[in-house]
């Protein structure tokens, strides 16, 4: 008698449904990956952002709090415009453009209407030595004067993001005519410079922006009261 052997195999609908199935998990797996690395980014640019958000309310309070209590109305010792502005403590000068500034700088021909330095450079956020507040001895309609560009302290500087000013306001909410001490409240957003990022009130990203990845955008308000004059003692 002959006796027959069976040869043991896949079919070939068992290796479709094999490889299927292996695809879909590899598919699956990928997209898993690419989620958590989204989610990474996006936690890294929140944490920059409020990195430089606490960065600059340490140096306002450090410097405003060594300075004596300066006028913030009428265009003295605050300057400011849609494009950008300054504040003289008195001691240091802050001096900065805004997102959209940035953003629009080759469309801005008028050196007036933006903070540049004497290479026509551009600042985000700058601190320098202004014990005259000369930076501040111009109309609030012009930002003309030219930043020297020796002893400047860059405080939005990041290694892997561009950040930018949103808004910044300052008013002198009380005032100590004996003491001469002054307290201030002051309000700022900082946010990635990609203007188009933000949504009308600069409090948050649009993610339906084309071309926006929105794992690289971050906009964030920050606020904080201060009191100037603090080396007079009662």
């Amino acid at each position: 008698m002959t006796q027959l052997h069976k040869r043991n195999g896949f079919t070939i609908i068992e290796l479709t449904l094999a490889m299927t199935f292996l695809s879909i998990l590899l598919v699956m797996i990928t997209m898993m990956v690419i989620r958590v690395g989204d989610i990474y980014n996006r936690g890294l640019t929140i944490k920059d952002v409020n990195q430089a958000g606490r960065v600059i309310i340490r140096d306002l309070q450090q410097t405003i709090s060594q300075s004596r209590s300066f006028d913030v109305t009428g265009g003295k010792n605050f300057v400011q415009t849609e494009y950008g502005g300054r504040l003289c403590t008195g001691q240091y000068s802050y001096i900065w453009n805004y997102a959209k500034t940035i953003t629009e700088s080759p469309k801005i021909s008028d050196d007036n209407k933006a903070n540049f330095d004497k290479n026509n450079n551009m600042m985000r956020l700058i601190r320098i030595p202004d014990s005259t507040s000369n930076y501040c001895l111009n109309s609030t309609n012009d930002l003309g004067k030219k930043i020297a560009v020796s002893s400047v302290q860059d405080l939005l500087g990041t290694d892997d993001l561009t950040l930018a000013l949103y808004d910044f306001s300052i008013t002198q909410s009380a005032f100590d005519a004996k003491t001469g001490q002054g307290l201030y409240y002051i309000s700022f957003t900082v946010g990635t410079d990609s203007a188009a990022a933000a949504n009308k009130d600069a409090i948050s990203c649009t993610p339906d922006v084309a071309q926006l990845d929105i794992s690289y955008c971050s906009v964030n308000q920050f606020n904080m009261v201060v009191r100037a004059g603090n080396e007079i003692q009662y």
